[in-house]
């Protein structure tokens, strides 16, 4: 089992939840992924034998989000925390070309402040920051 799966399943089990096959077949997909997935993508990625429908998926990731094992990025789909231990704001950086995405953490904390006349009238619970651009293999 890799270190992902384990964690999670760690993480899973201190909160008081249970580990079973559709959470551990998503664990194990999203393990394995570069790029963000939707659970559309996650589906077509099971057998016949292992097929979990599309509700039963977002419930899935909707429960791995909420215990920030993993994240739902702006351009679609889900990837895994791969800095789960890291404090600070998680954020993202995703190659236009091949969707890979990498997670970086701010280590001066959340530096994102809404302008003053929004900012009285809203209350921000969660934002999502993503940079897109060209990864080192896609240029060559």
């Amino acid at each position: 089992m890799k270190a992902f799966v384990k964690q999670a399943i760690q993480i899973l089990e201190q909160n008081g939840y249970k580990i079973t096959n559709p959470r551990k077949q998503v664990l194990e997909l999203i393990q394995k992924a570069s790029s963000p997935l939707s659970p559309y993508d996650l589906q077509k990625m099971l057998s016949k034998e292992e097929a979990l429908n599309p509700v039963t998926i977002y419930r899935v990731l909707e429960l791995f989000v909420k215990l920030h094992l993993v994240h739902k990025v702006a351009r679609g789909g889900f990837v895994k925390c791969s800095i789960p231990t890291e404090e600070g704001c998680h954020h993202f950086v995703v190659c236009n070309s091949c969707g890979t995405t990498k997670e970086f953490a701010e280590d001066q904390g959340c530096h994102f402040h809404l302008p003053t006349n929004i900012a009285k009238d809203f209350t921000v619970t969660s934002h999502t920051y993503e940079i897109a651009g060209i990864c080192k293999k896609c240029k060559k």
